[in-house]
């Protein structure tokens, strides 16, 4: 009956231990797996952020497009206005020196 009752309680030990060492080894798999989930998680994370670090730099660039296409009209206009001008002056020149040889002045500009 001791020998029985020694068996049994090294069983049990070993049963004991075997659940200990279980336990750690979920342990450590449980670690690791949340290791991996929060590593997952950082990378989604970077992901996420370079995503929308990329859409700021494209919105970035389209403003940039649309300010320099503006200011490229703005300077057209410019041009346009400044070759009217000139022409305006030239025609007021030449319409002068018109009337001056005819002997008449006429103020309609």
């Amino acid at each position: 009956e001791q020998e029985q009752e020694q068996e049994q309680e090294q069983e049990q030990e070993q049963e004991q231990e075997e659940n200990q060492e279980q336990q750690q080894k979920n342990k450590e798999e449980n670690q690791e797996d949340q290791k991996q989930e929060k590593q997952e998680k950082n990378k989604q994370e970077q992901e996420e952020q370079q995503e929308q670090e990329n859409i700021e730099k494209e919105l970035e660039e389209a403003r940039q497009k649309e300010e320099e296409e503006k200011q490229k009209r703005i300077d057209q206009a410019k041009d346009i206005l400044e070759t009217l001008s000139q022409r305006e002056e030239e025609a007021r020149k030449k319409h002068a020196q018109k009337n001056t040889k005819k002997g008449t002045v006429e103020y309609d500009w």
